[in-house]
């Protein structure tokens, strides 16, 4: 799961340096802008104002060994949670950097 994520993060970072023509960060963040992600690694995401990704995250359970169909079949989605009732929000944070309206 964490190399699926980054393997998304990293695809989009490279079609926003493509699009700007530079790599300079500003830039860069700024063709990001507060886009969704949605794509086959990740659903449901938005880029917030400060970078960070929220999006949808499973509850998940083992299964028991007669649930199971084969060696990598260990687990179910027991619920899907909201991005909103998983990360905090901005302006809870106490983030120096997070630029505050």
């Amino acid at each position: 799961m964490n190399q699926a994520s980054g393997y998304s993060a990293t695809r989009r970072y490279l079609a926003a340096v493509e699009k700007v023509g530079t790599l300079e960060a500003d830039k860069v963040r700024a063709a990001l802008g507060n886009s969704s992600v949605d794509d086959p690694l990740m659903q449901g995401g938005t880029i917030r104002d400060n970078g960070s990704l929220a999006h949808p995250m499973s509850l998940m359970q083992v299964k028991s060994p007669t649930e199971s169909k084969d060696m990598w079949d260990i687990a179910k989605v027991v619920k899907t949670i909201p991005a909103d009732e998983v990360f905090q929000p901005l302006a809870s944070s106490s983030c120096k950097l997070l630029a505050r309206n």
